[in-house]
């Protein structure tokens, strides 16, 4: 199996190739408030396990990513984040800015995200993050869970790059 994690989604699991977290800062439009904290990627190849596909249909997923890209994600400012666990209740800003979006063909906002920072080797953490996601399968509300390895970068990701598995 993949060398970073799983995802998971019920019914359905992926390897991640990329996961990264990087420091990300936004500024207001007026410049008054400077906001800094974590952006993260993590994106799946197509699922190695899902529910049965009735013949002439195609799967649901090729693949999923769960990212922050809009709002730094708030972690207290520590040297080493092993033994953290972190639970972001709401899925944005009042101002309409969100978190983390899952996105397995189009952007859906998550909320009560949890990460759990279990241990450190080097410039990574294996963590555990689970996250409610909305809209994405036909029962409602759907959790989505990452368990495994996520690298600490200097600058966001976007796609395949240093921080992927091969």
């Amino acid at each position: 199996m993949d060398a970073l994690g799983t995802m998971t989604l019920p019914g359905y699991r992926f390897a991640a190739h990329t996961a990264a977290m990087y420091r990300l800062t936004r500024s207001d439009s007026d410049a008054k408030e400077k906001r800094t904290g974590w952006g993260f990627l993590i994106a799946t190849k197509p699922p190695f396990e899902e529910p049965p596909v009735a013949e002439g249909e195609c799967g649901a997923f090729e693949g999923v990513a769960l990212y922050v890209d809009d709002e730094p994600v708030p972690l207290p400012e520590l040297a080493d984040f092993t033994g953290l666990n972190f639970f972001l209740k709401d899925s944005g800003r009042i101002n309409g800015e969100v978190y983390f979006t899952f996105d397995p063909a189009e952007a859906h906002d998550v909320s009560d995200v949890r990460i759990r920072f279990i241990e450190r080797d080097g410039s990574r953490y294996r963590i555990e993050l689970s996250a409610i996601t909305y809209e994405v399968l036909r029962t409602g509300p759907a959790e989505v869970r990452y368990s495994g390895w996520i690298n600490v970068n200097e600058a966001p990701l976007w796609g395949a790059g240093s921080n992927s598995s091969t």
